[in-house]
């Protein structure tokens, strides 16, 4: 790197993680469904989701960073012969980032 006045000074960035990529990331998602008989719609299902990421660095020099961020949801459909109804809702928890 050319630091003041054309003199160059070495940077190191060795043990360094990545800038803008999470360490981790996770998505799970679990359903279940209730046939219906006699009825207009077919079946009815409930389910819930979540995603996580890890530590994400902001910078070459890992000096900011953003925690472990998770999200959790959920939702219910109607399914007809014709179309499905669906409602979701995201971030139950109300999670700050």
């Amino acid at each position: 790197m050319v630091g003041v006045r054309g003199a160059i000074n070495e940077v190191n960035y060795k043990g360094n993680f990545v800038p803008y990529i999470p360490t981790h990331t996770l998505a799970a998602m679990v359903d279940y469904r209730f046939d219906l008989k006699n009825c207009v719609a077919q079946s009815f299902s409930i389910g819930f989701n979540g995603f996580a990421q890890g530590k994400t660095q902001w910078n070459a020099a890992n000096s900011y960073a953003q925690k472990l961020y998770a999200n959790v949801g959920a939702h219910a459909n109607v399914d007809f012969k014709v179309a499905t109804l669906s409602f979701w809702a995201r971030n139950i928890a109300n999670t700050k980032i």
